[in-house]
């Protein structure tokens, strides 16, 4: 399988970009800056370098993969709609060239129940310096859940570093508490295993340690 990682350089992409590997798939990046983040990788990827809002540039890495993986970030107060915009113009590619599968990581925030997540992450997202962030993340989910692809959303909650461990649940409807986690191997892991399982298609899954 040929698969692309946009936001290869964070930490859950540079997991998506290790275990891509070790399993075998075929593996290119789209990255904005800081490329050296993947020289551990030198000859095993194609690493693509462009803004994620310029349409032509995805268009032209896009081009010939079987999935996307999509593991943008962005920084509070730093915002400029690139989740929304990029995602836009990754979804528009897919569509044009009949590339179905997207998987996408987000965040747990973000669940429509909002008594689901305990009381400070219900305040988070309205807080001045979070509220542009969450709106460009709702709206990269909403130019998800309104294509044609088949999609899955990975909304996982508080990320650390942890090793991989495989020792994680996941669902639509799990009730969080103020210290649910998860490692980003972990959840690196699930968006990886999605590629090629129908079992949470266009679904939005939340996914926390189960330790």
């Amino acid at each position: 399988m040929k698969i692309i990682i946009f936001g290869a350089t964070g930490g859950t992409g540079q997991q998506l970009v290790e275990q891509s590997l070790s399993i075998g798939y075929e593996t290119s990046v789209f990255v904005h800056n800081n490329p050296q983040k993947l020289d551990q990788y030198a000859g095993k990827i194609k690493i693509y370098q462009g803004d994620v809002r310029d349409f032509d540039g995805v268009n032209q890495a896009i081009q010939g993969h079987d999935a996307v993986m999509i593991a943008l970030g962005a920084i509070p107060g730093k915002v400029q709609q690139t989740l929304s915009l990029g995602t836009a113009n990754i979804v528009r590619v897919m569509e044009t060239n009949n590339i179905k599968r997207l998987v996408t990581e987000t965040g747990a925030a973000l669940v429509e129940d909002k008594n689901q997540l305990p009381m400070i992450w219900r305040l988070t997202p309205n807080m001045p310096l979070m509220r542009e962030m969450f709106d460009d993340k709702r709206k990269q989910e909403k130019a998800i859940m309104d294509s044609k692809l088949d999609w899955i959303i990975v909304r996982p909650a508080n990320l650390n570093n942890n090793p991989l461990n495989l020792n994680y649940k996941v669902g639509e409807h799990i009730k969080l508490q103020v210290a649910s986690s998860v490692a980003r191997a972990d959840v690196a892991d699930f968006m990886i295993k999605q590629l090629t399982s129908d079992t949470w298609l266009k679904k939005a899954i939340i996914i926390e340690s189960a330790n």
